[in-house]
């Protein structure tokens, strides 16, 4: 078969398969720099179209990096994104041993869970007090 042959089908197949490879490879960047305690000076591959495609991403490398997921924070899209996304907030995910250490830091005892989560599985918040 050559790429003139290829059915619609069979490329829009291709399509997904290539960007489901992209995303793994983008994923496994984010958690070698995670791994790394590290940061990252560009972003590692093509930049989402969708906000669902940076979902996807992230959601990849969260059951990569194989560690519970506590709750979700809430973060601002820069203004030039806006448009393309579709809105001005996005999740990310909150680790156990992340909160945990940081509950520790700022002497915090946890209280009661004061919202639902607004979006399946992406929002929840919840209400924190000093000790």
């Amino acid at each position: 078969m050559t790429p003139v042959s290829v059915s619609p089908k069979e490329k829009s197949r291709e399509s997904f398969l290539s960007l489901v490879q992209d995303h793994s490879r983008i994923a496994g960047r984010f958690l070698a720099a995670r791994r790394a305690a590290a940061g990252l000076d560009v972003y590692p591959g093509d930049f989402p179209a969708t906000l669902d495609e940076a979902y996807a991403i992230q959601d990849e490398a969260i059951a990569r990096w194989g560690r519970p997921v506590i709750g979700w924070k809430v973060g601002r899209v820069p203004p030039q994104l806006i448009d393309r996304f579709g809105t001005d907030r996005l999740a990310g995910p909150i680790f156990a041993r992340i909160a945990e250490k940081a509950a520790r830091y700022l002497d915090l005892q946890p209280q009661e869970e004061v919202g639902k989560p607004s979006a399946p599985g992406r929002m929840a918040s919840t209400n924190a007090t000093r000790r």
